[in-house]
């Protein structure tokens, strides 16, 4: 639910690192399903737990090897890290760059504006969670709104209330 689906046309050809975050809240199976689907479609994709950095070699290698391809032609790689409010974005670039570079928050919103980091090569943009204009469909907002990523005020409470119990 809370992947942006226009996330691929507005990207168009630009390298991308899928980054299946927060995986410690997930059931594992369920994980490696999406893992598994994602790269059939031909996605570079990485399982990752911010919080205790889980599989942070695996992230760390994909940017490698995109890093491989751009550094003869430029000075720098530069990424940015960009996803739904409150789906880790600050906490990976904390652990790609190896310091609390990024405030980090249990709500949404920490992330005011737009923040450059370094480490070595890598210029990493840190970016204020963004929500696609219109989710398509009652249930993905129940669902983003159970897991924090919008205000469950913006629904009617007793509706979100019968979708957690139902």
């Amino acid at each position: 639910s809370s992947r942006n689906p226009d996330l691929p046309i507005l990207l168009g050809e630009k390298a991308r690192i899928l980054v299946i975050n927060k995986v410690d809240l997930a059931d594992p199976e369920v994980t490696a399903g999406w893992v598994k689907y994602y790269r059939a479609l031909g996605e570079k994709v990485v399982d990752f737990n911010a919080r205790l950095g889980e599989h942070l070699s695996r992230l760390e290698s994909l940017v490698s090897k995109e890093e491989e391809k751009i550094l003869p032609k430029k000075a720098a790689l530069r990424l940015g890290v960009i996803g739904a409010p409150n789906c880790g974005k600050s906490s990976v670039l904390n652990r790609l760059v190896g310091r609390s570079a990024a405030r980090v928050g249990e709500k949404p919103g920490i992330t005011r504006g737009r923040q450059w980091v370094k480490r070595g090569k890598w210029e990493i943009l840190d970016t204020p969670g963004l929500l696609w204009p219109k989710i398509s469909n009652q249930e993905t907002g129940q669902k983003l709104a159970l897991i924090g990523m919008i205000r469950p005020e913006v629904l009617d409470v007793e509706e979100l209330v019968f979708y957690l119990i139902g």
